[in-house]
């Protein structure tokens, strides 16, 4: 009687190694049998989805390591198995919107920046602001070191857990102030007509 040989796994490898948010990893393998069978190959991922692809969502976190089980199994029912695996790298934030409010100012106004980032990882970003005069934070004071005409422009930056950085930015521009005429007075206050 001549027993069945199971088969063998010849390579299994995950494309890419490395991947984010909304790509997707494909597992590829081959495998013999010496019986002179083509072996069936199945895949299963250790997030628990089946299937030769796998595409990554917010689910799955910076630094996660997928690893896909390749099997060949044979006609009799005999399987050889082996794994490769890829890592999930992070996704930098992105600034959706940034405004400054007003968009022009005198001195003595107040500007404020504001702005709203998302995460494709999920998480939720720190928010910080920077002015092109060099002062931070989301709200300025307009002084006379401001001239008309200047343009301020406010950067906002959203920063994840994981160190990724995303930046948009918004300006407003810095209008005339009209002078304030301080005292009026008349010397002499009496006169004579001769």
């Amino acid at each position: 009687t001549i027993a069945n040989t199971a088969p063998v796994m010849a390579t299994v490898a995950v494309s890419p190694s490395t991947g984010r948010v909304g790509d997707t990893l494909t597992c590829a393998a081959s495998a013999t049998d010496v019986d002179g069978g083509t072996p069936t190959l199945s895949y299963a991922w250790s997030t628990g989805a089946t299937g030769a692809s796998l595409t990554l969502t917010s689910a799955h976190d910076p630094g996660d390591v997928l690893t896909c089980t390749a099997t060949a199994t044979d006609s009799a029912g005999a399987s050889d198995s082996d794994t490769a695996s890829a890592t999930v790298t992070n996704t930098s934030p992105v600034v959706a919107s940034v405004s400054v409010s007003p968009s022009t100012g005198k001195v003595g106004d107040g500007l404020t920046c504001a702005a709203t980032a998302t995460d494709a990882d999920g998480g939720s970003p720190t928010l910080s602001y920077a002015w092109s005069t060099g002062a931070t934070g989301s709200s300025v004071t307009l002084s006379a070191s401001n001239d008309p005409g200047d343009v301020l422009t406010c950067t906002a930056t959203a920063t994840d857990t994981d160190g990724g950085t995303g930046t948009d930015s918004a300006s407003a521009t810095v209008s005339n102030t009209a002078p304030v005429l301080g005292t009026v007075s008349i010397s002499p206050t009496t006169a004579y007509n001769d």
